[in-house]
């Protein structure tokens, strides 16, 4: 019955065959060589295969088969070396190649014919190479000592030694298949089909190397691939038989124990593994110490204790370096007691990294009948979290102690009945008495038993555990005083129900309060009676937290519309940009003096304040404390007599004093920007006539109409003055810097001025009960110009030149522009 692995087989052949014929087609010596080294290499193997089964072949026949494939190997690796186009030997003839194939084949057929005589038997496989090795060693020395006949001769084909030599094989081929079938019952059906074919296609093959005349024939050709057909058969007989049943058993036991052992080693593996867990999560580590070798084996808890990589080797001087130093000596001491037959139970330190952890080991030694110590098996356990936690409770109660020792509050440690067991000094000290007549006297002793809320006190600690409150004390000589009283139930390390009152004197608070809301009275009295209005409000939102009657007077606001609501709701910044100034000021300077804003009433008004203010906190939260007072009519005042100093009161131009203040400036702008300026003095010609023909009130409405016609005639920057009853004055500033340029700049603007001031003037004197009084003037001006920009000349010098040049216009016939000519 075929198998799968048949069609496997016969694939793999057939391909085999189809890569040869590729070769053949491309170089006939490509073509030989492969087939002879796949020839080999399935010899070899054979050979190779034998060797490794021979003891669990019971069949003879395959021992000796097998056993001759090294020799048949071995000659034919020197019929390939030698074969024609190799030319790896020189002066070798064509004779060489064809005698080692019939050694080759005969060998190979000389095994078959013996193999049946041993089939019952099982001859020694080294014992059949060797025989098979001896008689290949002969059969080559001849050939290469030219021994043998001729069997190839170039242009006449094959000798007859090489004919009737391949008959004697294919005889020799025959004789074994026949005592082959003779024994057939001693083979399985499969093998026997495989040798039986294997022997034909050796006969195939001896009968195509008969038939050529050239090494390039077809028969040759074809007689390679019945040669490799062959071998590949005669080594699946060999593998079926030798190797593959007998391995199969074989390996079938291996995979049994395989299985087994590996289910032991899984349940050991598990084992260990729970072993390492329970290790870990009980923070154990086991050790054990070959006394020969000094070497230490670490379970991987005591590995990932120790801060080691998990097989790193130890040995007692590494396990020494991760001892803390101060408990070296201390642990060399307990391992040399533990040799001598000691108990080995120690604490200590060792060193993980930058850290430091506590260990405790606990060992026994094993020791040999004459008392020599062989071996240590131990364990360690990590204890750092109970030596911190130890480390932690002495410090706990050190810092209790030192506590209950310093504190400044008195502390008595009671019985639920009232007993006291402990006072500090503090509490002694409070309570006129020694802390042995504490004990005596008890908490009713030193409690004002007449306090109404110490019942409701002691009630709340017995229900809750806990009571906080104000209770009042007596000293040793009968006063009283209160207390700030904290008293908590809990149970000492014996289980016992205690109780802890912890208490602060508040005599002087209490005066301090008292003291303080007295103060709060006088200070609010004083705050709503302050005739500056005070307002305390948000920093960040500007909302109103408190107001007094000033102000509230001053923004026209009731107490009620004016709490709670912010600044900007009650629109008193008229400017409120003033504001963020004010907070910029405050958290620069944390104060803010003599600041001034303007500010709106409820009704619209718009006045101005003058703020001092302080940054304050209230509640933890920032707040602005302002004092405002109301300067308006004070800044009018201000205003009205500035003005009434620097300007004219008839015209409301510049004076004299404003004007030197501004030409001052401009000089110094000139100077500095390289840009001319002009100064122009003018003189109103024919203007006292009208004083003298119609009284002074008609000159002065001349002269205010002359006041508005110059303002007409200059920019905004300029400035047009009154210095004298008819004279006006004109600066410009900021021409241009070539001299030329700016004079015709300035000759435009005074001829702008003469033409403006000398159109008619039509005035009207307006008289309670009379009738209106229409007067036409006709007035012209003589103007002088000077120009400045970098003069050494001071500002009166300045004016005197354009005054000269004035007058040199009223010389030249008045109505007429003149500048100033230093030569003139």
């Amino acid at each position: 019955m075929l198998r799968n692995s048949d069609f496997l087989v016969v694939g793999v052949l057939l391909a085999t065959i189809a890569v040869l014929a590729v070769a053949r087609s491309t170089h006939y010596l490509f073509f030989h060589t492969m087939a002879e080294i796949l020839a080999i290499v399935v010899s070899f193997s054979i050979f190779v295969l034998t060797w490794i089964s021979s003891r669990y072949l019971v069949n003879g026949y395959l021992i000796v088969l097998g056993g001759s494939y090294a020799a048949v190997g071995l000659v034919d690796v020197l019929h390939t070396l030698t074969f024609r186009g190799m030319n790896l030997f020189p002066g070798v003839s064509t004779n060489y190649p064809t005698q080692f194939w019939l050694i080759a084949r005969f060998l190979e057929a000389l095994a078959l014919l013996c193999a049946p005589f041993a089939i019952t038997k099982k001859p020694n496989f080294h014992a059949v190479s060797a025989a098979f090795a001896g008689v290949a060693v002969v059969a080559c020395v001849a050939v290469m000592a030219q021994w043998f006949p001729a069997t190839f001769v170039d242009g006449v084909g094959l000798t007859a030694f090489k004919v009737y030599g391949e008959y004697l094989i294919i005889t020799m081929l025959v004789v074994g298949f026949i005592m082959l079938y003779r024994f057939k019952h001693h083979f399985q059906p499969r093998i026997f089909f495989l040798l039986v074919s294997s022997l034909f296609l050796a006969v195939a093959t001896e009968f195509c190397f008969t038939r050529y005349g050239s090494f390039y024939d077809f028969t040759n050709e074809l007689g390679h691939y019945f040669r490799f057909l062959s071998v590949a058969l005669a080594f699946m007989a060999i593998v079926l038989s030798g190797v593959r049943q007998p391995f199969e058993l074989i390996f079938r036991e291996m995979a049994r124990h395989k299985r087994e052992l590996g289910e032991l080693n899984t349940r050991l593996v598990a084992s260990e593994g729970q072993l390492n867990r329970a290790q870990a999560v009980a923070k154990v580590g086991s050790w054990y110490l070959n006394m020969g070798t000094k070497v230490l084996t670490w379970s991987d808890e005591t590995y990932r204790m120790f801060g080691v990589p998990v097989g790193t080797t130890q040995t007692i001087d590494a396990f020494a370096s991760y001892v803390h130093p101060d408990d070296l000596a201390s642990v060399l001491s307990g391992w040399n007691g533990a040799l001598a037959g000691h108990p080995y139970d120690l604490e200590h330190r060792i060193v993980v990294g930058d850290q430091v952890r506590w260990v405790r080991e606990v060992a026994e030694v094993t020791f040999g009948v004459d008392g020599t110590a062989l071996a240590g098996l131990g364990t360690v356990q990590d204890i750092t979290e109970r030596k911190l936690a130890q480390e932690a409770e002495r410090e706990s109660e050190e810092r209790y102690r030192l506590l209950f020792k310093t504190s400044i509050d008195g502390i008595l440690l009671t019985a639920p009945d009232g007993r006291i067991f402990s006072a500090n000094q503090a509490a002694c000290d409070m309570l006129g008495c020694t802390e042995e007549e504490l004990r005596q006297l008890g908490c009713h002793g030193v409690v004002d038993n007449a306090d109404p809320g110490l019942a409701s006190f002691l009630e709340e600690r017995s229900r809750t555990g806990r009571s906080v409150g104000e209770r009042v004390f007596m000293r040793k000589d009968g006063t009283k005083f209160p207390c700030d009283v904290s008293s908590t139930l809990y149970n000492d390390k014996n289980g016992k129900l205690k109780t802890s009152v912890i208490f602060r004197d508040i005599t002087e608070r209490r005066r301090i309060e008292a003291a303080l809301r007295d103060s709060d009275t006088r200070m609010s009295a004083v705050f709503q009676a302050s005739p500056i209005g005070i307002v305390i409000s948000r920093i960040d939102s500007g909302r109103i937290l408190d107001v007094n009657d000033a102000c509230l007077r001053l923004y026209n606001y009731t107490r009620d519309e004016a709490l709670g609501r912010t600044v900007a709701e009650l629109s008193t910044y008229a400017h409120p940009e003033q504001r963020a100034k004010v907070l910029l000021l405050l958290r620069e300077h944390g104060r803010v003096d003599g600041f001034l804003i303007d500010f709106r009433t409820q009704g619209g008004k718009v006045g101005m304040l003058e703020m001092s203010g302080r940054l304050i906190e209230l509640q933890g939260e920032p707040c602005l404390l302002a004092m405002l007072t109301d300067v308006t009519e004070r800044k009018r005042a201000e205003a009205l007599i500035h003005a009434q100093a620097f300007h004219d009161a008839l015209t409301q131009l510049p004076n004299r004093r404003l004007l030197g203040n501004r030409l001052q400036q401009a000089m110094i702008t000139a100077k500095r920007s390289g840009c001319y300026g002009a100064l122009m003095f003018l003189d109103l010609d024919n203007f006292k006539p009208l004083n003298d023909a119609h009284g002074h009130e008609v000159g002065d409405l001349l002269l205010i109409e002359a006041a508005a016609r110059l303002k007409r005639c200059v920019r905004e920057v300029d400035t047009v003055a009154r210095v004298g009853g008819d004279e006006f004055v004109v600066m410009l500033g900021a021409l241009d810097s070539d001299q030329a340029k700016s004079t015709v700049q300035a000759a435009a603007v005074a001829e702008k001025i003469r033409h403006a001031l000398s159109s008619s003037y039509h005035l009207t004197l307006q008289r309670a009960g009379q009738a209106d009084n229409a007067v036409l003037h006709h007035c012209s001006a003589s103007i002088g110009v000077t120009l400045f920009v970098n003069d050494a000349v001071s500002r009166d010098d300045m004016l005197n030149r354009a005054d000269v040049a004035m007058y040199q216009a009223k010389r030249a016939g008045r109505n007429s522009i003149r500048f100033y000519d230093s030569n003139v």
